[in-house]
């Protein structure tokens, strides 16, 4: 899967989504050489980018759920626990 897109003409990195998930990544940290001339002169630098986790907000991926148990199932078997309602 790639993860960025080489803007060559613009000197830009781009990623390639509008979001990365931190959790499904394989690498965090991405490393380029970058080479720059202006005809007469050139140079090469080492750019490191690391992906850092942010801790974002739980959410539910349905507006509604459904839930259902067999009759006569163990008293003790738990089907849903709520949390907190707002």
């Amino acid at each position: 899967m790639k993860l960025y897109h080489l803007q060559l003409t613009a000197g830009l990195i781009k990623t390639t989504s509008s979001a990365m998930d931190y959790e499904s990544l394989t690498s965090t940290s991405f490393n380029f050489q970058v080479a720059v001339s202006d005809g007469a002169s050139s140079d090469l630098q080492a750019i490191v980018i690391d992906v850092i986790n942010v801790n974002e907000a739980p959410s539910f991926s349905q507006t509604a759920y459904t839930l259902s148990a067999t009759e006569g199932a163990v008293s003790t078997l738990t089907i849903c626990r709520v949390v907190q309602l707002t």
